[in-house]
């Protein structure tokens, strides 16, 4: 083994009180959690007095081009998040086109220049692989931004075609590995749209497992 942390308080995520444990890493994998006493490994900690838990998981962060910008991520593992959930409130980071709208909004308006190249679903998310950021990047494809793609900042319905292209973008996104969709329904341009559009949009993703978070009116 090559790291084995000793006598620490350890939190299992399952919600049980804190147990004092040994425990043992291989790699990048735990290898043994309990009394380790005659156990030995390369490195060594004392855990005594320290709480130990599985990374954190951050469902609701903004850090859509932080992961760019700052790929050490040290705002975030400090505080233990080893998962980062971007594409909040609606505001998602592709099209790029309108995404740049945002960039005020996430305090990076001023290192656009800094950012890689995309366009689609697909490019950010090889381009968050290429980076890559200290933490694991689950992707929501935001309303908002694929609304203000399809059709501006129109306060009324989408037509027909705008709203087949929406569900074209959010179907793009899908398939190239977000794990849902997030609307911000007190932003805009969320704020103008109805519920047959939001549900319309949701209806894509049935019985996929994918998530739907919303920044509600």
């Amino acid at each position: 083994m090559d790291l084995l942390i000793r006598g620490a308080a350890v939190y299992d995520g399952s919600g049980g009180p804190a147990r004092t444990a040994d425990v043992a890493v291989t790699g990048t994998r735990m290898e043994a959690v309990g009394d380790l006493a005659g156990a030995q490994a390369g490195t060594e900690v004392d855990g005594r007095g320290l709480a130990l838990a599985p990374g954190f998981i951050d469902v609701h962060s903004h850090d859509d081009f932080a992961v760019f910008l700052m790929p050490e991520m040290d705002f975030k593992v400090g505080q233990g998040v080893t998962t980062d959930v971007v594409g909040n409130c609606g505001l998602g980071a592709a099209p790029f086109a309108p995404a740049r709208r945002y960039l005020g909004f996430f305090g990076a308006d001023h290192h656009a220049s800094d950012l890689p190249d995309w366009d689609t679903y697909g490019e950010y998310l090889d381009a968050v692989d290429g980076a890559p950021p200290s933490l694991n990047v689950a992707v929501l494809v935001g309303h908002g931004t694929v609304r203000l793609d399809a059709m501006g900042n129109e306060r009324r319905e989408p037509d027909a075609a705008e709203m087949a292209r929406m569900l074209d973008t959010l179907a793009e996104g899908m398939d190239a590995g977000c794990v849902g969709y997030s609307t911000g329904l007190i932003y805009e341009p969320g704020r103008y749209s109805a519920s047959d559009e939001l549900v319309g949009l949701a209806r894509l993703m049935a019985g996929t497992g994918a998530l739907y978070a919303s920044h509600m009116r």
